[in-house]
């Protein structure tokens, strides 16, 4: 596939899109360039089959888009793209080599921009009784709990006056963005053996409570990653882990698309290779809000339960955009 016959580089629409969003592109010349342009500069269409309210005479003078998920952009083929739309001329697949099998004769590739890695690390260099630093943010500290730093700690204590665990829980939130791919490394210790130190991802609700998210957690003899919906959490994957309460600890997760994976080991100790525990298909795979929970269990509502942590580092890839832009070059 090459650029369209007929049709030049300037008059390409300039504009940028996400890989996620369906959007169209004028894509004619003169007269018509400024109609299509003029009709759809500020037009998002909805869904993946394009078109909107767009007539069949509109969509013969736009361009669509189609792309890979991210996990099939990983391993790229000419078959795992998203289904061409229908009815327009010429459709932009927005992904790496090969293009697509099903491509029109006026159809072309263009490659996606670089992935976006952020990557951020906490410690606790702050003076006892000070709040949690930027960019974490308090959510849930109920009566008798407490967040703060400690020895050079971030120190979560969950409250102890509720009539329930859930009432009793603490959460301290990751920032005020949401996020999907995500990997976390930390380290934390657990006070007793009644505190639950949980790692909530993806959550729908900013205060990561009665939320629909995924969640992983060290529950005493167990590391569990668990699908929750409206708060209720079912455990999907499990490995048995017996950790000494007071001693130091390290955990990494990965969430990836739709799998996510954890493992824990000794501070002391080299990180091992392989994980834990991995769910291959967690439910929610969208962008959500993160950060950490601490729970008590249902045998010991209004006991304080205290865990802390150090070296909390948050690396999240935003998947790349594209851009279609002046001179831009075209591939095959």
């Amino acid at each position: 596939m090459g650029t369209p016959s007929g049709w030049r580089r300037e008059d390409i629409v300039s504009r940028r899109f996400l890989p996620d969003d369906m959007a169209e592109v004028a894509l004619t010349a003169g007269s018509t360039f400024r109609r299509a342009v003029e009709s759809i500069v500020d037009l998002w269409l909805q869904g993946h089959g394009g078109g909107g309210g767009l007539t069949d005479e509109d969509r013969a003078s736009l361009v669509a888009a189609r792309w890979r998920t991210d996990t099939d952009e990983q391993t790229p083929t000419a078959t795992n793209w998203s289904a061409r739309p229908l009815g327009f001329a010429a459709v932009v697949a927005v992904g790496a080599a090969p293009a697509p099998a099903d491509a029109g004769p006026l159809d072309w590739r263009q490659d996606r921009d670089a992935n976006t890695v952020t990557d951020v690390t906490t410690t606790f260099s702050l003076v006892d009784g000070a709040s949690w630093p930027a960019p974490w943010i308090t959510e849930r500290v109920p009566a008798g709990g407490g967040a703060s730093v400690a020895a050079g700690r971030g120190v979560v204590t969950t409250g102890s006056l509720g009539a329930s665990a859930f009432e009793d829980q603490a959460a301290i939130r990751y920032g005020s963005g949401m996020q999907t791919n995500t990997n976390v490394l930390l380290t934390f210790r657990h006070q007793s053996d009644a505190a639950r130190p949980r790692f909530v991802l993806r959550s729908d609700v900013a205060n990561l409570g009665a939320n629909t998210a995924v969640r992983v957690g060290y529950d005493r003899t167990s590391l569990t990653i668990s699908d929750v919906v409206a708060g209720t959490a079912t455990v999907i994957a499990t490995a048995t882990k017996t950790l000494t309460v007071g001693a130091d600890y390290r955990l990494r997760i990965d969430a990836t698309g739709p799998t996510v994976k954890a493992r824990v080991w000794p501070l002391a100790d080299p990180e091992p290779t392989g994980w834990d525990v991995t769910a291959a298909t967690v439910a929610k795979t969208t962008a959500g809000y993160l950060g950490i929970v601490v729970a008590g269990t249902s045998a010991t509502p209004g006991a304080a339960q205290v865990v802390q942590y150090d070296d909390i580092t948050i690396t999240a890839t935003a998947s790349g955009g594209f851009g279609i832009n002046y001179g831009a070059a075209f591939g095959a």
